[in-house]
C-alpha cells in the first residue's frame, strides 16, 4: 500500500459491504500521481500545488469523456480556493470552460469569478462577490426565506469559498449555518 496507514475500513449498508484501505495522499509522489488516472491528487501531495495546475489540466484534457473530466475537475478544485481559481483560469485558456459548467462546485466557481468581475486584487470586490455567490447558493438551497442575509453576513468572511459552499450543501436547515 503506497504510503498508506495500517488502518483498513469497512462500510456496511444493508447488504452492501465495501472494504477500503487508507492512503496518506500528501506523502505520495506527485510525479507518480500525474502519470496516473488521478492526476489532480498531485495537487495535494505537492508543497507547491500552483506549479502543477497546468500539468493537471493537461492530464484532464487528455481524458476521454466529459463526465470523467468533470469528476477530475471537481477533485482538483477541492484542493482550495487559490488552486480552484488557477484551475478555472487554466481550463478557460484551454477552451474547456464547459467542463466546469457541468459541476456544482464548478458553477459556484464560475459564479464567483463573474461576481468578482475579475477584480481579484481588491478585497472589497472579493467580499462583495463572495457575499453575492453565497446568497445565490443559499437561496438555491433553502429558498428566499427570512435570515438568508444574516447567514450570508456570517459566512462571507469565513474560510475558503469552496469549503463554505460545501458546508451550505451539507446543512439540513438554514439555522444550522449561523454562528
Amino acid at each position: 500500500m503506497p504510503a498508506g496507514g495500517p488502518y483498513t475500513g469497512r462500510f456496511v449498508y444493508g447488504r452492501l459491504t465495501l472494504g477500503y484501505d487508507t492512503v496518506d495522499v500528501p506523502r505520495l509522489d506527485p510525479e507518480s500521481l500525474l502519470a496516473g488516472p488521478l492526476a489532480p491528487l498531485a495537487l495535494w501531495s505537492s508543497p507547491e500545488p500552483d506549479a502543477l495546475v497546468e500539468t493537471v489540466v493537461e492530464r484532464i484534457a487528455a481524458i476521454d469523456g466529459i463526465d470523467r473530466q468533470r469528476v477530475l475537475v471537481e477533485l482538483a478544485i477541492l484542493r482550495g480556493d487559490r488552486v480552484a481559481v488557477l484551475i478555472r483560469d487554466a481550463l478557460e485558456r484551454k477552451k474547456m470552460g464547459n467542463v466546469l459548467e457541468g459541476t456544482e462546485l464548478g458553477n459556484a466557481l464560475i459564479a464567483r469569478g463573474e461576481a468578482l468581475g475579475e477584480a481579484r486584487g481588491e478585497a472589497r470586490g472579493r467580499v462583495s462577490g463572495r457575499a453575492e455567490l453565497l446568497r445565490a447558493v443559499l437561496v438555491d438551497r433553502f429558498g428566499e426565506v427570512d435570515g438568508v442575509d444574516e447567514v450570508v453576513a456570517s459566512l462571507a468572511g469565513s474560510g475558503d469559498a469552496v469549503a463554505v459552499v460545501k458546508r451550505i450543501h451539507a446543512a439540513a436547515a438554514l439555522h444550522d449555518l449561523m454562528g
